[in-house]
């Protein structure tokens, strides 16, 4: 009879120390699953950061160049306004000798729209 449960006994430790061995086996593989889909995320997103990067970089230097074009309109806008002022600044003047007031004549009316639409 003690033979039995001797042998009882040490069946139920022989089928928990497997079934332990089972749960941590299992264990281990999730484990190593949870870390290979966190290396596949961890690659995504260092390939999406360096697409974003080089985005970046070449987003800034497009408007590097925008920039410098802006800034030649702009001294293109200015040089035809001089331009313009010095053609038909005489024909605007001409009322002034009168001493009479008149209203601002077309080259002066061209002069503002030229200068209210420059883009800064």
């Amino acid at each position: 009879m003690l033979t039995k449960q001797i042998a009882l006994l040490e069946d139920r430790k022989k089928k928990r120390t497997f079934s332990n061995r089972e749960s941590a086996r299992r264990s281990r593989m999730r484990k190593k699953q949870q870390i290979e889909s966190l290396q596949c995320h961890l690659d995504h997103l260092l390939t999406l950061n360096r697409q974003l990067s080089e985005k970046i970089i070449y987003l800034l230097e497009c408007n590097q160049q925008i920039l410098q074009h802006n800034v030649q309109l702009q001294d293109k806008v200015s040089y035809l306004q001089v331009a313009v002022s010095e053609l038909l600044g005489p024909l605007g003047h001409v009322d002034q000798s009168n001493h009479l007031p008149t209203e601002p004549s077309s080259a002066s009316k061209f002069q503002q729209s030229l200068a209210s639409s420059v883009v800064e």
